[in-house]
């Protein structure tokens, strides 16, 4: 599962373009402060965290995210196996900050996730839409997105959805993943975060 943002860069992928919505860091929030039923709530964080999963770029590097998104990247894991070029399935990925409900008048309500200016296919949040497609790999590759099909992935432009976005969740100060994670020249990354020094109060 990714741990995970965004930004102006060149796409041919079209924005997403739709009414603002409500912003929600997970699934309790949304029960707490939308006044939703926890199995809308429940079956809109599971499917915006399938569709960050499915299209959100990955990068072998946390220099290669940052220097391509110019924001902030995260470490991921794939437990199956590594992606096609990856040996120990370690990546970095933007940051999912959270999923966007939005609700038309005659529509059902629908969801993506929140990844700074990044844009997704919206799913739907009253049933689960949990299926990865097979061929997801072609949307990990940032630098071959051009060659994939308009509309399923791109940047935001300045009229798409908006809301405020939740702070990101805290980090344990007891790990250290970026330190031992982050490949040297001479050495492939670790597989395992590193469990730093007590510190003394």
């Amino acid at each position: 599962m990714t741990i995970p943002i965004l930004c102006p860069i060149e796409s041919s992928a079209q924005a997403l373009r739709g009414p603002s919505g409500s912003v929600y860091l997970n699934a309790a929030a949304c029960v707490a402060k939308g006044g939703r039923s926890p199995q809308l709530c429940g079956n809109a964080e599971k499917n915006a965290a399938a569709e960050f999963e499915e299209k959100a770029p990955r990068f072998e590097t946390r220099a290669a995210c940052e220097r391509a998104l110019r924001q902030p990247c995260a470490l991921g894991y794939n437990g199956r196996g590594a992606w096609e070029g990856h040996r120990h399935g370690i990546y970095f990925t933007p940051r999912q900050d959270g999923f966007r409900i939005i609700e038309s008048s005659g529509r059902d309500a629908t969801v993506t996730p929140v990844a700074g200016s990044l844009a997704f296919q919206p799913r739907s949040a009253t049933r689960l839409e949990v299926s990865i497609s097979p061929q997801a790999s072609r949307y990990w590759n940032w630098a071959n997105r051009a060659a994939g099909p308009a509309g399923d992935f791109g940047v935001s432009s300045p009229d798409s959805p908006k809301g405020v976005i939740p702070p990101p969740p805290a980090v344990d100060p007891n790990f250290d993943c970026a330190a031992v994670l982050e490949p040297s020249a001479r050495a492939s990354a670790a597989t395992a975060c590193v469990l730093a020094p007590a510190r003394r109060r």
